[in-house]
């Protein structure tokens, strides 16, 4: 199974925060309306930061030999084939995985999350939540790439084969000799 990766490119991130909203609408199966009203309540799995004039989109990088699954304490982040996973019903939402992914690329959702008449799936407790690559998403809906990539009309987003990935960063090092 080959292994994917979404590739960010700070040049062309523009800060709009969209693959943020196309990211929840995928986990939450929520209408726009309701997510942007209500955006402080609701977890994205993509987050866009900025720094000054920088501006980039950060998610998980889907790590071989995760931080976050090593530390885990329950089992709950796992690999499963080329991903890494959260199982959430051994999830305790203890944050260990917030604080050994190097990306900054995990946080822990809230309790549960509910207003007015749309709620989405709301949690026992606090888990992790990081990108899945919109798995589920991108098979309901016949989609080959991520939520978060599809919605980004800028280009700062790719879903890049992670072989093809290291074929361009080994040329650009060799290029830079």
């Amino acid at each position: 199974m080959e292994q994917y990766v979404i590739e960010s490119d700070p040049s062309k991130c523009k800060g709009c925060k969209k693959c943020e909203i196309a990211c929840i609408e995928a986990h939450c199966d929520l209408p726009r309306k309701v997510i942007i009203k209500n955006r402080d309540k609701v977890v994205p799995r993509i987050r866009v930061y900025k720094s000054g004039d920088v501006k980039t989109p950060i998610q998980c990088r889907q790590c071989r030999n995760a931080a976050c699954a090593r530390i885990c304490p329950t089992g709950a982040l796992v690999h499963e084939g080329s991903m890494v996973r959260v199982r959430e019903q051994f999830c305790l939402g203890c944050g260990m995985c917030v604080m050994a992914c190097p990306f900054g690329a995990i946080t822990v959702a809230d309790q549960q999350i509910s207003f007015g008449e749309e709620a989405p799936s709301s949690r026992p407790h606090p888990v992790a939540l990081k990108c899945d690559q919109c798995e589920e998403w991108r098979e309901k809906n016949g989609q080959p790439v991520s939520a978060c990539v599809a919605t980004c009309k800028f280009g700062a987003l790719n879903f890049v084969k992670m072989g093809d990935l290291r074929s361009r960063k080994i040329e650009a090092a060799a290029m830079a000799r």
